[in-house]
């Protein structure tokens, strides 16, 4: 029986390895888990949302939480707040773009965060 060179033994465990990491990552996803390094990266993109907002001016970021999260449309915001729809829209629009800067290191490439 022939020795399997070292250096061709290795790659074999290494591959083995990799293989086995694979096939966790995709049962782990076909579970409705996210693997570790999707968890803490998401874990850090929400924490640093937080902060991004807590660094907004008040009118920006209640303009910005009654849209975005509350479903609130401009016109009922600008009711609500007592601000007219064109300065409702403006806060909005300040609040997007200050939360794209803050956000960038987590956001895609350029052109694919606009709307």
């Amino acid at each position: 029986m022939t020795e399997v060179p070292e250096h061709l033994r290795k790659r074999a465990e290494e591959a083995k390895a990799k293989a086995a990491a694979k096939k966790a990552a995709m049962a782990a996803e076909a579970a409705g888990e996210a693997p570790a390094d999707d968890a803490l990266f998401w874990r850090r993109a929400g924490q640093r949302l937080l902060d991004c907002l807590a660094e907004l001016p008040p009118g920006q970021r209640a303009v910005f939480l009654l849209h975005h999260e509350d479903g609130v449309s401009l016109a009922e915001i600008g009711v609500a707040l007592q601000l007219g729809f064109e300065t409702a829209k403006s806060r909005l629009r300040y609040a997007m773009t200050k939360l794209r800067l803050c956000m960038g290191a987590y956001l895609p490439g350029p052109g694919a965060a606009t709307s």
